[in-house]
């Protein structure tokens, strides 16, 4: 199967050493410990219990499941959960 060429725009942010979630909009993701995460470039909470929460971003859905979850702020670039969190995962991700 041939390789699959990345943009020569990725190249050259790889050869500036600039990360590409900077200027492609793509999701970051800060854990501190299990306790919170921040969630910035994101496009919207699908799904927000106390359990589980869904969050859509321009790569794909990011569900993390935990215990007594709390949405702290959710804004238009960032996305603030709290509690004990278990699981993060990656759904349908491109």
């Amino acid at each position: 199967m041939p390789e699959k060429k990345s943009p020569i725009g990725h190249k050259l942010m790889e050869f500036l050493d600039i990360p590409l979630d900077t200027v492609a909009d793509w999701p970051r993701i800060v854990l501190s410990a299990n306790r919170s995460a921040i969630i910035e470039n994101h496009r919207g909470v699908i799904e927000y219990d106390t359990r589980v929460v869904r969050v859509n971003t321009k790569l794909g859905e990011l569900r993390i499941a935990g215990e007594n979850l709390t949405l702290v702020s959710a804004v238009k670039d960032e996305v603030i959960i709290q509690g004990r969190i278990a699981q993060l995962d990656l759904v349908d991700w491109r």
